[in-house]
Protein backbone atom coordinates (compact mmCIF):
# COMPACT_ATOMS: atom_id res chain seq x y z
CA UNK A 1 0.00 0.00 0.00
CA UNK A 2 1.36 3.37 -0.94
CA UNK A 3 1.38 6.04 1.71
CA UNK A 4 -0.81 8.43 -0.32
CA UNK A 5 -3.59 5.81 -0.19
CA UNK A 6 -3.62 5.82 3.59
CA UNK A 7 -6.05 8.05 5.47
CA UNK A 8 -6.04 7.97 9.27
CA UNK A 9 -8.77 9.77 11.17
CA UNK A 10 -8.72 10.40 14.90
CA UNK A 11 -12.20 11.69 15.66
CA UNK A 12 -15.48 10.96 17.34
CA UNK A 13 -16.75 8.08 15.20
CA UNK A 14 -20.40 9.18 15.32
CA UNK A 15 -19.68 12.74 14.23
CA UNK A 16 -17.19 11.76 11.55
CA UNK A 17 -19.26 9.03 9.89
CA UNK A 18 -22.71 10.64 10.03
CA UNK A 19 -23.96 11.44 6.51
CA UNK A 20 -20.81 10.27 4.74
CA UNK A 21 -20.33 7.81 1.93
CA UNK A 22 -17.10 5.90 2.42
CA UNK A 23 -15.04 4.23 -0.28
CA UNK A 24 -12.51 2.30 1.80
CA UNK A 25 -11.02 -1.18 2.04
CA UNK A 26 -10.71 -1.37 5.83
CA UNK A 27 -12.30 0.33 8.81
CA UNK A 28 -10.41 -0.17 12.07
CA UNK A 29 -12.35 0.86 15.17
CA UNK A 30 -10.63 1.06 18.54
CA UNK A 31 -13.08 2.75 20.93
CA UNK A 32 -12.16 3.72 24.48
CA UNK A 33 -11.91 0.37 26.22
CA UNK A 34 -13.73 1.33 29.41
CA UNK A 35 -16.78 2.85 27.68
CA UNK A 36 -17.97 -0.39 26.04
CA UNK A 37 -19.05 1.28 22.79
CA UNK A 38 -18.62 -1.70 20.43
CA UNK A 39 -22.29 -2.62 20.18
CA UNK A 40 -23.39 1.01 19.76
CA UNK A 41 -20.79 1.63 17.04
CA UNK A 42 -21.70 -1.51 15.07
CA UNK A 43 -25.42 -0.65 15.25
CA UNK A 44 -24.59 2.85 14.01
CA UNK A 45 -22.45 1.42 11.20
CA UNK A 46 -25.25 -0.90 10.10
CA UNK A 47 -27.91 1.82 9.95
CA UNK A 48 -26.29 5.25 9.51
CA UNK A 49 -23.14 4.84 7.42
CA UNK A 50 -23.09 4.32 3.66
CA UNK A 51 -20.28 2.53 1.85
CA UNK A 52 -19.60 2.62 -1.87
CA UNK A 53 -17.39 -0.45 -1.45
CA UNK A 54 -17.45 -3.58 0.70
CA UNK A 55 -14.81 -3.00 3.35
CA UNK A 56 -13.64 -5.22 6.14
CA UNK A 57 -14.54 -3.74 9.53
CA UNK A 58 -12.18 -4.59 12.38
CA UNK A 59 -13.27 -3.61 15.87
CA UNK A 60 -11.62 -4.08 19.24
CA UNK A 61 -13.95 -4.64 22.20
CA UNK A 62 -13.81 -5.79 25.79
CA UNK A 63 -14.66 -9.43 26.37
CA UNK A 64 -16.93 -8.17 29.15
CA UNK A 65 -19.24 -6.08 26.95
CA UNK A 66 -22.41 -7.22 25.21
CA UNK A 67 -21.45 -7.62 21.57
CA UNK A 68 -23.16 -9.48 18.73
CA UNK A 69 -21.59 -11.41 15.88
CA UNK A 70 -24.15 -10.05 13.43
CA UNK A 71 -25.29 -6.48 12.78
CA UNK A 72 -27.12 -6.82 9.48
CA UNK A 73 -25.81 -6.45 6.88
CA UNK A 74 -22.51 -7.01 8.75
CA UNK A 75 -21.50 -10.52 9.82
CA UNK A 76 -18.49 -11.49 11.89
CA UNK A 77 -16.31 -13.93 9.97
CA UNK A 78 -13.43 -14.11 12.45
CA UNK A 79 -12.82 -13.22 16.07
CA UNK A 80 -9.53 -13.28 17.96
CA UNK A 81 -9.25 -13.15 21.73
CA UNK A 82 -6.33 -11.49 23.50
CA UNK A 83 -6.63 -11.51 27.29
CA UNK A 84 -9.63 -9.32 28.10
CA UNK A 85 -9.96 -7.97 24.53
CA UNK A 86 -11.64 -9.30 21.41
CA UNK A 87 -10.75 -8.34 17.86
CA UNK A 88 -13.72 -8.97 15.54
CA UNK A 89 -13.65 -8.94 11.74
CA UNK A 90 -16.87 -8.13 9.84
CA UNK A 91 -17.96 -8.21 6.18
CA UNK A 92 -21.20 -7.40 4.45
Amino acid sequence: MEEQNLHIVKSDVFQYLKNRVLDVDFVFIDPPFTEKLGDKIMRFLSTEVKFSSSPTVIIETSKFEDFQLEYPPWKCYDQRKFGDKNLSFFRR
